[in-house]
């Protein structure tokens, strides 16, 4: 695998098509290998990745393309096959699942991110650290919306809004009427949601009508349950009691 990678790495850097064909046959023969291997980052799937990567820089795009797509495990590859589908062999239509499906997984990774540095600078108490990935996340997931059509955004948005708010009490105590106006913003995409749910993928820009995906979060049955339950999670008097305020407005 090691005398594999090499011959790539020469390969590229020479664009020498003699150096890439051998390193083809070094990762196709270093498949018959693998029982031997004790590193979690190397298995058959990413050899395959490697070498689709070499037959797109030997124009063997549609060779490549059928290896990704037989190694595409969990999707791995969607975001390839489909670059590759649109930019090599020009099949628009074919590569748009591939596109939207891919789209929606960078959408979950990122979401999931975002949370876990949330609950690290919970953790260290860094409420600037807090603030500044919250809105950061916000503003990103708003560029996939389409419009103000309420989406399943909505819900995870109502979430980090909770998020930001906490963050913004704790870094000043007298900033109550901003801390206010995030649990609005929040409120309102909650209800906004809970009025039209859509928990389809196409309700996403970019995201093809035709992909049958359904999105599932644990951030509860409603936009509002998800606002209750981000609440009740940070454990703040004074969170709840400007939250219980806010709802009967």
């Amino acid at each position: 695998y090691n005398s594999a990678l090499l011959f790539w790495l020469f390969g590229m850097e020479g664009s020498d098509e003699a150096l890439l064909r051998r390193a083809l046959t070094l990762f196709d023969n270093a498949k018959l290998l693998l029982t031997q291997n004790d590193d979690p980052q190397i298995s058959e799937t990413t050899i395959c990745g490697n070498m689709a990567n070499i037959l797109l820089c030997l124009d063997r795009a549609e060779e490549a393309v059928e290896i990704l797509k037989n190694s595409n495990v969990g999707g791995l590859y969607d975001n390839r096959i489909g670059l590759a589908l649109s930019a090599d062999c020009k099949r628009a239509e074919d590569a748009i699942p591939f596109l939207s499906e891919a789209l929606m997984g960078c959408v979950g990774s990122l979401v999931n991110t975002i949370v876990g540095y949330v609950n690290v600078y919970y953790l260290q108490k860094d409420y600037a650290g807090i603030r500044e990935i919250t809105q950061w996340g916000i503003g990103t997931l708003s560029g996939l919306k389409d419009g103000d059509t309420p989406c399943f955004l909505d819900k995870v948005s109502g979430m980090l809004l909770v998020c930001l708010a906490y963050a913004q009490l704790q870094e000043d105590k007298s900033h109550v009427p901003s801390v206010c106006s995030t649990l609005r913003q929040a409120k309102k995409l909650a209800q906004s949601f809970d009025a039209a749910p859509d928990s389809h993928a196409s309700a996403l820009r970019f995201v093809s009508d035709h992909v049958p995906i359904g999105v599932y979060d644990d951030i509860g049955n409603t936009g509002m349950e998800g606002i209750e339950r981000s609440v009740a999670g940070f454990e703040s008097p004074e969170l709840s009691a400007l939250w219980a305020e806010v709802k009967k407005q």
